[in-house]
């Protein structure tokens, strides 16, 4: 357990972390006893001051000082684990959060390990925790005890108002346990893994009510092995971690990756070149999407940029609406300071726990992909007679998008056209691999993602080396179509 006292130790932390090898992931669990901290009004503005992404009403919104200083202390933990795990200063993190209020990080980093970087806080009473993952989704929660949350109700009253928390079962089971002190530590376990899983999987208010997620809560009080069904089907893939400490029942929820319920992953191609609408179907296909600005389409000078653009948008929304079932018009889609987008919309599609997609779009090709679990990028390369230029003029142009090993395998290829089909090839993958990172601009400059791509052109295998090093856990996919190629990350 972390003491606050230590709390303004834990930036030195985050400096020291270089120290750490990138090739080990760092995953946190963190708990802060608050209880004994009593700010000044100048200390709690000081504080606030170092979580600049934050408005600080989101703090003083709070009526009540403790549920400030809760607040304000899970938003310190919240920006020193990332710059603990991922390296990153503090004035240059940016915290957002989803429609459903899960807090996700907008700033792009260079940790390959963590592609899916994923936090979760909790606070109540004297306690603040916090979780992460590098990979999976997580969510935590602190359930506090009853005599704490029952407002001089009894046991019998208390369960009442909660009736729509647990299902039948679970209130038999906790009923069973046979003192008010044991059932009420009975219903804590259950109350706080509920709150970790809705938080886990994005859902907020939006899971309603908790006693659809229903847990069995076998073994012994010290080594406890929760499981959960979800309107009556067994989810084995989620797994809890369960521990009480000081009456407090702390939660961790975290999805493994590796499950795979019924996914359904899309990839979309579109050629748009037959396609001429009129102003009047530009303004009527934009009306369909809601959640964008119909200036984003509009702000492209050249039409054939316009009409690219709005399917991008339009395949975006039939995706969501096809993999998660959510009707076009509820589909809201946000993006992270790097520019990729994301689903701001809460779902309760189990399987895709971490839907991401991805979009590109150049020449006469639109092209979509999407994964539930992993990171996803797509990237569309035009072949050289779209562009204008020669091939010298060109790699002049572009030379640090390849590493001097990239070029050369380029201009051993023979012809123009081979070599143009050798740069096409990894300026694809670099575009998809670092738009499924989410760095966007901030990957510089592009020939620190170094390809190697072996096999036959019929069934390519390529393989990446970032600033020199092999990242195996990337899989790339690659495919030619009259002249252009289509990478997904």
């Amino acid at each position: 357990m972390i003491d606050f006292d230590e709390l303004e130790e834990l930036e030195a932390l985050a400096e020291e972390r270089d120290r750490l090898s990138s090739d080990q992931p760092i995953c946190l669990r963190w708990v802060v006893d608050v209880s004994a901290w009593e700010p000044s009004d100048e200390e709690f503005d000081f504080l606030i001051d170092l979580v600049p992404s934050d408005n600080p009403q989101e703090v003083k919104k709070y009526r009540v000082r403790a549920d400030r200083k809760r607040a304000l202390v899970g938003r310190l933990l919240t920006h020193a684990a990332v710059a603990t795990v991922l390296g990153i200063p503090y004035r240059e993190i940016s915290i957002g959060r989803t429609k459903g209020r899960k807090p996700f990080l907008c700033t792009p980093h260079s940790v390959d390990w963590a592609p899916n970087f994923n936090f979760n806080v909790s606070h109540e009473g004297r306690y603040v925790a916090l979780a992460t993952e590098n990979l999976c989704v997580v969510g935590v929660d602190v359930a506090a005890p009853l005599s704490q949350r029952k407002r001089n109700q009894s046991v019998p009253e208390f369960f009442a108002t909660l009736e729509t928390v647990c299902s039948p079962r679970e209130c038999n089971d906790i009923r069973k346990q046979g003192s008010e002190e044991l059932q009420s530590g009975a219903f804590q376990r259950h109350w706080s893994l509920k709150e970790a899983f809705v938080k886990a999987r994005g859902d907020g208010l939006a899971f309603d009510p908790l006693s659809r997620a229903e847990f069995t809560i076998g073994g012994p009080l010290d080594a406890l092995e929760p499981r959960v069904c979800v309107d009556g089907q067994a989810r084995p893939e989620w797994n809890f971690f369960l521990e009480e400490r000081d009456g407090y029942w702390f939660s961790v929820s975290e999805r493994d990756r590796l499950s795979s319920g019924q996914p359904i992953c899309l990839r979309w191609l579109v050629d748009v070149s037959g396609w001429e609408p009129s102003d009047a179907e530009m303004d009527f296909l934009i009306d369909l999407v809601p959640s964008d600005n119909p200036q984003q389409v509009k702000k492209y000078r050249y039409r054939d940029d316009q009409k690219r653009s709005l399917v991008g948008r339009l395949l975006t929304h039939a995706a969501v609406a096809t993999v998660l079932g959510i009707p076009y018009r509820e589909i809201s889609i946000g993006r992270t300071k790097g520019r990729k987008p994301f689903l701001c919309t809460p779902h309760n599609v189990d399987w895709a726990p971490n839907f991401n997609f991805n979009i590109s779009h150049e020449g006469r090709y639109v092209a979509l992909a999407t994964e539930n679990l992993c990171v996803v990028g797509v990237d569309v390369a035009a072949p050289l007679s779209e562009r204008n230029q020669s091939v010298p003029q060109l790699f002049a142009n572009l030379d640090t998008v390849c590493s001097p090993r990239e070029w050369n395998d380029i201009r051993k290829q023979g012809s123009e056209e081979q070599q143009m089909g050798a740069f096409q090839r990894r300026w694809s993958l670099k575009e998809a691999f670092v738009k499924a990172r989410g760095d966007g601009l901030a990957f510089e400059p592009l020939s620190r993602a170094e390809f190697t791509i072996d096999g036959p052109l019929s069934s390519l295998q390529p393989r990446v080396c970032v600033d020199g090093h092999a990242r195996p856990e990337w899989k790339f996919f690659l495919e030619e179509r009259d002249g252009y190629w289509f990478s997904v990350s």
